[in-house]
């Protein structure tokens, strides 16, 4: 019988009952009595991907049946492998094992998605079912596989309650699905919330939600991923998923970096008004000269020199190049802070 003539083979599954052409349970093959020998399958490929015989051992027993060999005849002998060995975990397709909770160990305190599985009666590619839709990450995912290939018991405890099992970027965020958001108030929101476009416009699509529930309802990344996991979970809309003072909008500037400029800008005051004290009194230390001309209450012309006709320095000008030039006294009735702010200049700068 040739390569062809054996893959394009279909008939009914003859593993509808155990010891036939001798296979028994010590061959440990999946997936037997088989639920789906009601109809016509290319019977090669049902063999290997659906109870995971290795492509030799589905090819005998396809060249068997066409040759009409009696399902009593021992075909296999009991201590003979027909199962695949080195089964690519990523290719492995059965039913999902996660069918209540418990299984191999798993609890709520994983946060696993739903579970109990809604798809379980389908066969899937395991490996990227449990991520994409129990949110588990791939080395828990592979975990779970291998424990399948294996024939590993779902009472085994694979995983403790603090491991961590889940992915670290939710499955959530790959998800497309049309939008919830129909009215304001289901899963707890109200107009306090601030949740701009609803009732959504766009809820008649499959659309990535959380980029949806991101960009167009403005929500923040917490707030749709507290969402989706509702809609996953199938809970009630009436059932409250966000409080009342939870903030659910997303801030340009997180709150808390608001609050932190706030508080250092307070301190910046405060250092600057504490400063500014002892700025002026070491101002009026080294430049009394200026504060005199300032704060006289008359324009005087007069010398800056003394009883004994010399200069006194504590009166010399501010243009030092000029020593024989008399000093003189001007009347401005302002402060030297007040003439500061007047011409835009910032005293400490102006004293450093």
């Amino acid at each position: 019988m040739s390569y062809q003539k054996v893959q394009n083979f279909k008939c009914r599954c003859p593993l509808i009952r155990p010891d036939v052409y001798g296979l028994t349970q010590s061959h440990q093959i999946p997936n037997t009595p088989c639920d789906r020998s009601s109809n016509d399958v290319f019977l090669n490929q049902h063999l290997q991907w659906y109870h995971n015989f290795d492509s030799v051992s589905a090819r005998k027993l396809v060249r068997a049946i066409c040759n009409n060999t009696s399902p009593n005849e021992h075909l296999f002998s009991s201590h003979e492998t027909v199962l695949k060995q080195n089964v690519s975990v990523e290719n492995y397709k059965c039913k999902c094992p996660l069918t209540q909770d418990g299984v191999f160990g798993l609890s709520d305190d994983h946060d696993v998605t739903n579970v109990p599985c809604g798809r379980a009666d389908k066969e899937v590619l395991c490996f990227q079912h449990l991520q994409f839709h129990h949110n588990l990450s791939s080395r828990a995912a592979k975990k779970i596989v291998l424990a399948l290939v294996s024939y590993t018991p779902k009472v085994t405890q694979l995983f403790h309650n603090t491991d961590l099992i889940t992915q670290s970027k939710c499955a959530v965020r790959k998800l497309k699905s049309k939008c919830p958001l129909l009215s304001r108030h289901i899963y707890g929101l109200h107009e306090h919330h601030h949740v701009p476009n609803i009732p959504c416009d766009r809820a008649d699509q499959d659309i990535f939600l959380f980029h949806h529930l991101t960009y167009f309802h403005k929500m923040n990344a917490k707030a749709a991923t507290k969402l989706i996991r509702a809609l996953l979970m199938n809970k009630d809309p009436l059932e409250p998923v966000f409080h009342s003072s939870e903030i659910i909008i997303a801030s340009d500037q997180p709150r808390g970096h608001q609050s932190q400029e706030h508080h250092r800008t307070q301190v910046k005051q405060k250092s600057n008004n504490k400063n500014y004290y002892e700025n002026l009194m070491d101002f009026s230390t080294h430049y009394q000269t200026l504060l005199n001309a300032i704060h006289t209450s008359s324009f005087v012309p007069s010398t800056a020199k003394n009883s004994s006709d010399k200069f006194d320095k504590s009166m010399m000008p501010l243009d030092c190049s000029k020593w024989k030039q008399h000093s003189c006294q001007i009347t401005y009735p302002y402060t030297t802070a007040e003439m500061a702010l007047a011409h835009d200049i910032e005293i400490n700068s102006f004293l450093t």
